[in-house]
C-alpha cells in the first residue's frame, strides 16, 4: 500500500513539475520584459543616408525558447534585434538567455548571444551570426554598422556632411572547444601568435593551403583544420 502511494505522489510530482516547465516556456516576445522602440533611436531620422540595418525587411524567425515564430529584424548599428509586437508596435528584444538563439528561417541565418573578445581586448555582449561549427569549433560573423554624425564645415575650404550610416566589412571570430570566443587577427603573423602551442602545425598548414583570413570558406578550412588536432 504505502509503495502504491509513493507511485501516485511520484507521478503526481513528475505532471506538476512537466506543467511549471510548459509554464515557464513563453509564447510570444511580449512575455517579456522588453522595450518600446524610443525615438530618440538615430534609425528614426529620415535625414541620415545609409542604414542600420544589413536586411531592412522584417523576417520569420525562430527565437530561443518562445513558441510562436516572430517577425524581426537585426539593427546592426545599436545590436538589438528588433520585432513587431501584436498590436504594431515595434519593440526591441531583451538581450536574456530566454533569447539568446535567434534563426531566421528562410535564410537559416543563426544569430546567438554571446560574450566575445575583440581584437583590442576588451569584452563585449552581443549577436554573432554562427557560420561554422565543427566538433565543438566555432566560427563567428560578426555584422557591424557604424553611425557618423553630421559634420558642419568650419570653413570655406571644407564641406559639410551629413550624418550617415556605413556598414563594416564582417569580422570573424573562433571559439576553440571550451575556450573564450576571441576575434581573429587580420594577419597570418597574429593568428600564430594567438595560437602558440599549434604554431608548427598551423605555419604549415596556412602555406600548403593558401589561407586569406578574410574569405569565409578559407576561414572555414581553418576551423577544420582546429577540429582535426
Amino acid at each position: 500500500m504505502k509503495k502504491h502511494i509513493l507511485v501516485i505522489i511520484g507521478v503526481f510530482f513528475s505532471v506538476l513539475g512537466y506543467g511549471q516547465e510548459a509554464t515557464n516556456r513563453l509564447k510570444s516576445l511580449e512575455d517579456s520584459g522588453v522595450n518600446l522602440y524610443q525615438a530618440r533611436s538615430r534609425s528614426k531620422i529620415a535625414s541620415i543616408n545609409g542604414s542600420p540595418y544589413i536586411i531592412k525587411i522584417f523576417s520569420h524567425a525562430k527565437v530561443g525558447t518562445v513558441i510562436q515564430n516572430a517577425l524581426v529584424r537585426y539593427n546592426a548599428c545599436d545590436d538589438e534585434f528588433e520585432f513587431i509586437s501584436s498590436k504594431g508596435d515595434t519593440l526591441v528584444l531583451s538581450k536574456s538567455e530566454d533569447y539568446a538563439d535567434i534563426t531566421l528561417t528562410a535564410m537559416k541565418t543563426r544569430y546567438q548571444l554571446v560574450n566575445f573578445i575583440e581584437k583590442n581586448g576588451k569584452s563585449n555582449l552581443g549577436y554573432l551570426i554562427n557560420s561554422y561549427e565543427k566538433d565543438g569549433n566555432i566560427l563567428y560573423k560578426r555584422q557591424k554598422v557604424n553611425y557618423y554624425p553630421a559634420k558642419a564645415a568650419k570653413s570655406s575650404y571644407e564641406t559639410s556632411t551629413q550624418a550617415r550610416y556605413s556598414e563594416v566589412k564582417a569580422i570573424f571570430f573562433i571559439k576553440i572547444k571550451d575556450n573564450e570566443i576571441t576575434e581573429l587577427p587580420s594577419s597570418k603573423k597574429g593568428l600564430l601568435k594567438l595560437f602558440p602551442e599549434k604554431k608548427i602545425e598551423l605555419e604549415t598548414f596556412l602555406k600548403q593551403n593558401d589561407i586569406d583570413l578574410e574569405k569565409e570558406q578559407d576561414l572555414m578550412r581553418l576551423l577544420d583544420f582546429f577540429s582535426l588536432q
